[in-house]
């Protein structure tokens, strides 16, 4: 009996069940905007309820408000350092049980948006190097974008964004990727953008470095070493024997007496950038074109072209040294010459060509090209001859079959005009002789049985004789006769080396008598 009322008594009292709920169900509990209710339930007998918080007591802070029994904890409003965890414990003579620690998942604005680059020292060369950007940013789930310039980043294979949109590579990087760029954070909270980031781009020096003399007086010569473009720029140096200019950035310049300057003497420039080097060279003396001999005889055939040609070539000891730059005045005789019509003449600083087409006889000469820089002058002297062109041979085996074919098609119209020409000349005299004798023995026979033809004539001024049986056979024969020699005599003078053609079977078409 005594034992059933002990169980009774410890059912009654028993605490269990110790539960934290809040009324934040869904959706985000955002810093220093939102608050929470956070209530303690228990199952057993007058249940007294108290709270930690990451394991000891609640904070002193007036945004924290607890109810007069204790159950229910109000915070108001919620700052990132409220996540927990809260635990609530129920206790009563008999028992104590303590609730699952509860987290709060406090959602908190965008702040601190900074962008850091993977370039801690060193350059960032153009076509060289590449650069990675990153975004940081506090904040419940920031989403990330970037601008460049104040507008969307290029639609630039070189340009990479990482899945997250957090990271940008340029690869390789050029003069144009200096930026400013902007990386924004946002989230349903707000949005924040970083401070601009440019990149500094180192850059090479625009092509080689560059020799150059120019004169600035009769006496006096400017010599100068450039290498600009840089950035950093280039240190350059100018050297000529026996001295050397101090370098300075970019350019060297030093001017120099004529008198000083020796037709061996070679102008050195030397320049450097982080690690990257360049020279060049430049011969001070007259225009040389050691290839060249005076008044060379240039034999051309009539018809073909004329080509001189002049090509400066420095003959410094230094192989790579380059030339003065000149310029090229070309004469015939003592009578310059300039492009235009059948003569083109093409230059630049070390190179000059002209070009006489469909060279004649007349064009036969002395040529002289003069090339002067700023060291004087020296005259390149062409003689040319022109001969005339060989006559082709006319052989049958040079001509074309449209040839030989139009020859003679030729040949034969003549052979016919000649023809017709003498067939009415002998049919004339034959009209005539066969008049007389029809006038002188009309009515009598002749020795082949056959009679004179009657002729019967007209006595007006105008009127035309008759014929009748006229015996034309004898002027026939003579008339293909000629025929045949003319053609034969025609081909033999046009091919002598080939046996004439057989005329014999020319058809000479006979005009039929009235």
């Amino acid at each position: 009996m005594v034992c059933d009322q002990f169980m009774m008594y410890t059912n009654y009292y028993r605490i269990s069940n110790v539960f934290i709920s809040s009324n934040v169900t869904s959706g985000h509990l955002w810093e220093n905007e939102g608050s929470v209710n956070l209530t303690c339930s228990a199952l057993g007998m007058d249940p007294i309820f108290s709270w930690t918080f990451n394991g000891g007591a609640l904070p002193q802070d007036p945004r924290y408000q607890l109810s007069p029994d204790g159950s229910s904890l109000v915070i108001s409003p919620v700052t990132r350092r409220d996540a927990g965890p809260f635990v609530c414990s129920a206790s009563n003579p008999a028992f104590t049980q303590s609730s699952q620690p509860l987290l709060l998942t406090i959602s908190y604005p965008i702040s601190n948006v900074f962008i850091s680059s993977n370039l801690t020292s060193g350059h960032l060369w153009e076509n060289e190097g590449s650069v990675n950007l990153t975004c940081s940013a506090l904040g419940t789930d920031p989403i990330f974008s970037w601008t460049f310039n104040g507008s969307a980043l290029p639609q630039d294979p070189r340009y990479h964004l990482s899945p997250d949109g957090s990271s940008l590579v340029i690869n390789p990087v050029t003069r144009r990727d200096t930026g400013p760029f902007v990386c924004s954070a946002s989230n349903p909270a707000n949005t924040q953008s970083s401070q601009p980031l440019l990149l500094s781009i180192s850059l090479r020096p625009s092509g080689g470095i560059q020799c150059g003399a120019q004169s600035i007086s009769d006496s006096h010569v400017e010599l100068s070493c450039s290498w600009t473009g840089g950035s950093p720029p280039a240190n350059v140096q100018l050297q000529l024997p026996p001295s050397i200019d101090a370098g300075a950035n970019n350019e060297v310049k030093r001017n120099v007496s004529r008198s000083d300057i020796t037709p061996s003497m070679t102008l050195t420039c030397r320049g450097a950038q982080e690690g990257y080097t360049d020279n060049c060279s430049l011969a001070l003396g007259l225009p040389e074109d050691p290839g060249f001999k005076d008044n060379t005889t240039l034999p051309v055939t009539a018809g073909q072209p004329v080509v001189l040609v002049v090509n400066l070539v420095s003959c410094s000891r230094v192989s790579s040294a380059g030339v003065l730059p000149a310029t090229f005045t070309w004469f015939n005789g003592t009578s310059s010459v300039a492009s235009g019509g059948r003569v083109e003449i093409t230059s630049n600083a070390s190179f000059s060509q002209m070009m006489i087409a469909n060279a004649m006889e007349s064009d036969s000469g002395d040529y002289v090209c003069r090339a002067e820089n700023l060291m004087g002058a020296t005259s390149f002297s062409f003689r040319v001859h022109v001969s005339p062109a060989p006559e082709p041979p006319i052989t049958p085996g040079g001509l074309s079959a449209g040839a030989i074919a139009g020859i003679v098609v030729g040949v034969l119209a003549v052979v016919v005009i000649v023809g017709v020409t003498v067939y009415f000349v002998l049919k004339k005299k034959k009209d005539k002789v066969a008049r007389s004798e029809d006038r002188a023995n009309t009515g009598r026979p002749k020795e082949d049985g056959s009679h004179y033809s009657t002729v019967l004539e007209n006595v007006g001024e105008k009127a035309q004789p008759y014929y009748v049986n006229v015996d034309t056979r004898a002027a026939e024969h003579r008339y293909e006769t000629l025929i045949r020699e003319t053609a034969e005599h025609r081909y033999e003078t046009l091919f002598p080396k080939t046996a004439a053609p057989d005329y014999s079977n020319i058809n000479v078409k006979k005009t039929p008598r009235v």
